[in-house]
């Protein structure tokens, strides 16, 4: 497996305004073609961007799960998953972000997905997991609720 970290300056997606640096850069390949790229960003230090990008299977799902349990374990207050890079899910990469949302639930984060792709917003209406995320239309949407401070009601037991 090959890992490449590049720090850098600049923005994430559409958003420039609302980003204040790039924390880095992050990007991971496995032999069997399990490529990935990822970009964590932070927002105000309030607010850390996850922005996987490309297919996230099982043969990078133990690496993403590492990158996002990183994020959650040093965001201050709220991580945001935006997928809208993303080509396919797979169930291993569900449970990754299953696993970083029950951490963010035990270090009382906020985990929001956001930008979710057709194809990937059936899998967690099929699996029923839309009841337990809180996902959401784009990033705004998410800043917006955080800046009003409502509660977060969903839960995965």
């Amino acid at each position: 497996m090959k890992i490449e970290r590049n720090l850098s300056q600049g923005v994430v997606g559409g958003t420039a305004e609302r980003l204040s640096s790039i924390h880095s850069l992050l990007s991971f390949s496995t032999k069997k073609g399990g490529n990935l790229t990822m970009t964590i960003a932070i927002r105000d230090s309030q607010l850390t961007i996850i922005q996987p990008s490309g297919h996230i299977n099982a043969a990078n799902a133990a690496e993403f799960q590492r990158q996002l349990t990183a994020a959650v374990t040093s965001a201050p207050q709220a991580i945001l998953v935006d997928m809208y890079r993303v080509d396919s899910l797979d169930s291993a990469g569900l449970m990754s972000l299953i696993c970083a949302f029950r951490l963010a639930q035990r270090l009382n984060r906020r985990f929001g997905i956001c930008g979710v792709p057709p194809s990937i917003q059936m899998i967690f209406e099929l699996t029923r997991l839309d009841a337990a995320f809180e996902i959401f239309p784009s990033r705004d949407a998410f800043a917006a609720m955080l800046e009003r401070g409502e509660e977060s009601v969903k839960l995965i037991a």
